[in-house]
């Protein structure tokens, strides 16, 4: 088996406050045939050709349903993907301890042509990411304040601090391959005309509509009705 590919332009870097949606973009381009979702288990099926765009989205469907009071992430995560998280991205990490940890999957997601994904809520910590993986792309959710403070469980926020303590950045301060507002989940519409504007500054030709835009309601409905983790 190959190593790692840490020069892989395959790699997304999700980066948002928490709350603000990351997860549900991620799961959205995750549904793509040259994507995958954040589990090992059916990144490895969706590598192997065995998992199709319908399967996913049922997938998520079906996990979204079951959900009945409090968030879950559906299941799906770096840690359950990637064998690592955004902690591990700490100065006093180093890179072969993370590769200790890696799961055998990124070696072969590292050298597909898929898309994978990690989350960095700290945006202080994107850079440590980016030096370990050069060519990643990043994604960054801002003007979340307003969007994650509306859900149930996030009420305590404070303008200019989040749960981890670190400082709330309206406008992320990353040069990003691609922004997207907050604010804008609460329209549909726009919401999925920005999801196809992601698909196509990725690559990914087969933007299915029907598909997210069924998702899009489940996850909405869902996360202003269940409290978070």
């Amino acid at each position: 088996m190959d190593d790692i590919n840490f020069n892989s332009d395959k790699l997304v870097i999700m980066t948002y406050q928490r709350g603000a949606g990351g997860k549900f973009l991620i799961n959205c381009l995750g549904l793509s045939k040259d994507a995958v979702l954040q589990d090992k288990d059916l990144a490895q099926k969706d590598l192997e050709g065995t998992l199709t765009p319908e399967d996913k989205f049922n997938l998520l469907i079906e996990r979204i349903n079951k959900i009945e009071d409090k968030w879950n992430d559906l299941g799906l995560g770096c840690y359950q993907l990637l064998g690592v998280h955004d902690q591990l991205f700490r100065k006093e990490f180093s890179k072969e301890e993370r590769k200790k940890c890696y799961r055998d999957v990124v070696k072969l997601l590292s050298n597909s042509n898929k898309l994978f994904f990690i989350v960095q809520h700290r945006v202080d910590w994107v850079e440590d990411i980016v030096n370990e993986w050069p060519n990643a792309k990043v994604v960054a959710v801002d003007h979340s304040y307003e969007f994650a403070r509306s859900r149930p469980g996030y009420h305590h926020l404070e303008s200019g601090l989040d749960d981890m303590k670190n400082e709330w950045v309206d406008q992320i301060p990353y040069d990003a391959d691609f922004r997207f507002n907050a604010n804008e989940f609460n329209s549909k519409h726009h919401t999925l005309k920005n999801i196809q504007k992601l698909y196509k500054t990725f690559g990914l030709t087969d933007y299915n509509e029907e598909y997210i835009s069924l998702f899009y309601d489940a996850w909405f409905q869902k996360v202003f009705s269940v409290t978070r983790r």
